[in-house]
């Protein structure tokens, strides 16, 4: 009897084994004679101006970079290299004149002296692009006030090979209301570079910013004290110092962004990171900073 089952059961498993196989098979044709090809109709993207521009009182040159955007779809000269628009109107007011930039082609960048120009504190600036085929963009940012109250001290960090730490402390001026502050460290490299003949040598220094720093945001006049660690192979105290920047609230939101940015390309599972602009009818950032 027990056999007799036995031999039922096989014969129903086998049964339903061959069903299983015969529904998987029509299933698989049915998927096959599903299978078409579909044309999409990608949507136009019309290319917009790009612009990028950080002006700052203690800058000798106003800077102003002038492209387009290159769309990833229905384009096929898409490019990463930057390529400037050379016949663009730009100009910068201050409330009271404006000022017009002119293109240099060496730099690649629409220009004006800081004599002609001349960026100060607590100022608005108006930035306006015109282009010969009807573009349009414009932006504006604050000048934060300059904080010159920072002191620091450069100490050895035994523990880490040309290790050292710079300790910062300064107060808030309180006179943005809101204040930002970047606490970074500069120092002087002497770089070795050959002449233009191919044997004679000269040197020239260069000054390098730390790749770690400190972003601060305030908005109560309070006191800091913040300590920042480094690597250098030379410490000199002629050639190594702390820097203080304040930074316009456009700025800032760049820059954390920006950081975003950078960090999702780190890991192949990134999310997508929206940027920063304040470029109205464009893209870019144009935003005032203030160093001490």
């Amino acid at each position: 009897m027990v056999l007799e089952i036995l031999e039922v059961r096989i014969k129903y498993l086998t049964f339903m084994k061959k069903e299983l196989l015969i529904l998987l098979y029509i299933f698989t044709i049915t998927l096959y004679g599903c299978k078409t090809n579909a044309e999409l109709e990608l949507p136009y993207a019309e290319r917009k101006l790009v612009i990028s521009s950080f002006i700052c009182p203690q800058d000798s040159l106003i800077q102003v970079a002038v492209s387009l955007s290159d769309p990833l779809y229905n384009n096929p000269n898409l490019s990463t290299t930057f390529k400037a628009i050379p016949d663009a109107k730009v100009t910068i007011n201050d409330g009271i004149n404006s000022y017009s930039l002119a293109c240099n082609s060496k730099l690649e960048r629409y220009v004006t002296d800081s004599f002609k120009l001349k960026i100060k504190s607590g100022n608005i600036y108006n930035l306006t692009v015109n282009t010969s085929d009807g573009k349009i963009a414009k932006a504006s940012t604050t000048i934060p006030f300059l904080n010159n109250s920072l002191t620091f001290l450069i100490t050895k960090n035994n523990a880490v090979k040309d290790g050292y730490y710079v300790r910062g402390k300064w107060s808030d001026n309180n006179q943005n209301n809101i204040d930002n502050y970047i606490f970074d460290v500069v120092y002087v490299s002497l770089s070795y570079f050959s002449g233009t003949n191919g044997t004679v040598n000269f040197n020239d220094t260069i000054r390098k910013r730390s790749t770690n720093f400190i972003l601060v945001n305030d908005n109560d006049g309070q006191q800091f004290d913040e300590t920042l660690d480094f690597t250098i192979h030379d410490v000199k105290k002629d050639s190594v110092y702390a820097d203080l920047i304040t930074l316009s609230n456009e700025y800032v939101n760049y820059h954390i962004k920006l950081q975003k940015a950078i960090g999702a390309l780190s890991t192949p599972f990134f999310l997508f990171v929206q940027m920063y602009t304040n470029i109205d009818v464009g893209l870019g950032v144009f935003a005032g900073l203030n160093r001490f």
